[in-house]
């Protein structure tokens, strides 16, 4: 579709186009997707490397800053190599995968240094209180309106790249 000049009769024909509403639905649930999957692995990954010690730590600190450093277009170009050689279709599973792949740094270098600034004597304050691994971690560590943020912050992220795309 071109468009020929300012008038709301493109517009009309914008919202009419069914190709267009499908692509614009099947773009918000890949991002509401990859939104959520990257915020839950990806905080979950922040917690590891904040709080325990494991061969391979660096490596996997020294991998997230490599995704986000590498262009948008060599990750894409890498994980379609990757799908091709591996045989994963592509499709709907391959795209959220690539998009979660995309995203997960971001959500895990937020979280990570939100660990860094926080006041590790809470943690021992809970602990002496009674409250259990699963309580710290739901109710002080990953507190929900950290959540909101971050999730806010990557479907910003998620809606940029796929306008990009």
């Amino acid at each position: 579709m071109s468009w020929k000049g300012f008038s709301w009769n493109w517009y009309e024909r914008l919202f009419n186009n069914d190709t267009l509403i499908q692509a614009a639905i099947h773009s918000v649930t890949i991002a509401f997707f990859a939104a959520t999957l990257a915020t839950i692995v990806g905080g979950l990954t922040a917690i590891a490397l904040y709080r325990y010690r494991f061969r391979g730590k660096q490596a996997v600190s020294g991998m997230l800053f490599i995704v986000m450093m590498s262009p948008d277009i060599v990750m894409a170009v890498s994980l379609l190599a990757l799908f091709m050689v591996v045989g994963i279709s592509l499709g709907f599973w391959s795209l959220l995968l690539a998009h979660v792949t995309f995203c997960l740094p971001y959500v895990t270098v937020t979280i990570f240094s939100r660990l860094n600034g926080f006041d590790s004597r809470m943690l021992e304050a809970a602990k002496d209180l009674g409250a259990s691994e699963v309580t710290i971690l739901r109710k002080i560590i990953y507190f929900f309106p950290t959540l909101i943020r971050v999730f806010l912050r990557l479907a910003i992220v998620i809606s940029a790249y796929v306008g990009m795309v």
